[in-house]
Parts: C-alpha cells; structure tokens; sequence
C-alpha cells in the first residue's frame, strides 16, 4: 500500500479490508489491528488526490468497521479525529463528509467501548464536527423557507448535512448512552444558545 498510484492504494485498501471482513476468528484479525494508523494515512492521502477515490476508501472502512469494530481501539484517537476532519470539510462532497460519519456511527453501534474509552477525543473533535453539520440545513439563507420545511414534516429522506447529522446523532446518542452523550454535548448546547448565528442556535 506504499505504491505512490492512488489508484493501486485503493485497490489494495479494498483488498485488505475484504480480506480482513472474511475472517471469522477475532484473535487473529487482532493481529492486523497494528495496520489500521497506517490504513487512516492511506485514506488521508487518497482523498487529497482524489476525492472520488476516497469517497471509495472510506466506504471500506465503514464495511471493515461493521465487521469487526474492535480493530480500531488502539489507533481510535486517530480515527475519530480523522473522521471528524473530514466532516468539519465543507469543501468536501456531503457523501464524502457523510461516510465519514458513518465510519463513527457505526463503530458507535458495534463497539461502542472504543469511543466511550476516548470520550475526551469525541467531545473535542467529533461532536464538535457534527455540531458543524447541524448547522448546514438545506435552506440555510432562508429561515422562514426552513421552518416552513419543518411544519410541512415532509415524508422524504433529505441528505443535506443537517438532516444527515441530526440522524446520526440520536442513533450515536443511544449507542453511547446518555452519560458520555450528556458530557460531549453539554458545552456545545450551551455555545449554541447564545450564537447570533441561527442556524447554529436552531
């Protein structure tokens, strides 16, 4: 995966993680769990060279991350603070900001210990990056046009990052549990109240 072609790094990443999501003894893909930093720079830099690539790269990584979650708990730091990078990105594509969130959300449902072990790390760096998508709805210049959009309590699923995050969030809360969600969002909620800015305080 040294191979300086981003294309060959992707195809490699794709090998590796079917690879590793075909085996079915947890000691040994424990063995693997060394490769995972090494797998995030890999990802960092496929998406700088070419974001469709990466878009790729992380849908890999969320298929490894709901097979065997526990592969990440030595380099979590990593991933949540890569993850949530890419989420705080709005010149990314919503679908690349959202896999990325999918990433966590996903760790959130089938390992659920890795993030609750780096509450501080989530409080820092990923709720603070869902808070950002909070803040994107999809009428964002035109408050009256959102909350229109509100009361009309339309039946089809919206993809802009607010609507995406805000999803994502109640299912990561209830992953996690009301104590580490409490104590990541709590100084969030309060900077939110106060903001001029409304979609922030909305």
């Amino acid at each position: 995966m040294q191979d300086s072609n981003e294309k060959i790094k992707v195809a490699a990443l794709k090998a590796l993680t079917a690879f590793l999501t075909s085996i079915d003894d947890d000691e040994l893909i424990m063995q693997y769990e060394g490769m995972m930093s090494d797998l995030l720079d890999i990802v960092i830099s496929v998406l700088k060279a070419d974001e469709t690539k990466g878009q790729a790269s992380l849908e890999s990584m969320i298929e490894l991350t709901q097979s065997f979650g526990e592969i990440w708990h030595k380099c979590a730091k990593k991933l949540i603070f890569t993850c949530s990078q890419i989420m705080s990105n709005s010149n990314f594509e919503d679908e690349t900001r959202q896999s990325a969130l999918e990433i966590i959300s996903t760790l959130a449902e089938n390992s659920p210990q890795v993030l609750r072990e780096n509450q501080a790390d989530l409080k820092e760096h990923f709720f603070a990056a869902i808070a950002q998508m909070l803040t994107e709805p999809s009428n964002a210049d035109d408050p009256q046009a959102w909350a229109d959009e509100i009361e009309e309590e339309e039946l089809q699923a919206k993809n802009d990052p607010c609507s995406v995050a805000s999803e994502a969030l109640a299912r990561i809360a209830d992953d996690l549990g009301e104590k580490t969600t409490i104590a990541c969002v709590t100084d969030l909620i309060k900077q939110a109240i106060t903001n001029e800015k409304w979609t922030v305080r909305q």
